[in-house]
């Protein structure tokens, strides 16, 4: 799953389920230090502490208006 179209198709031809967590991920800003579990992650993605200028709900629906 790559694109929101990706997963409108997938929903259509009867997927049940769908795996797409690290696409949304990146869109975000998410550089995968596999940090989320620690509560230390360095771009606060994972502790819920935003850096000044990060809008990471337009990137998210940006990426799934692809």
């Amino acid at each position: 799953m790559k694109t929101g179209r990706d997963i409108a198709v997938a929903a259509l031809l009867g997927a049940e389920e769908f795996g797409f967590a690290t696409a949304p991920l990146i869109a975000m800003g998410c550089i995968m230090m596999r940090k989320c579990h620690t509560n230390t992650c360095p771009v606060g993605i994972a502790t819920q502490v935003r850096g000044p200028g990060q809008d990471t709900g337009k990137a998210v629906v940006d990426w799934a208006a692809l």
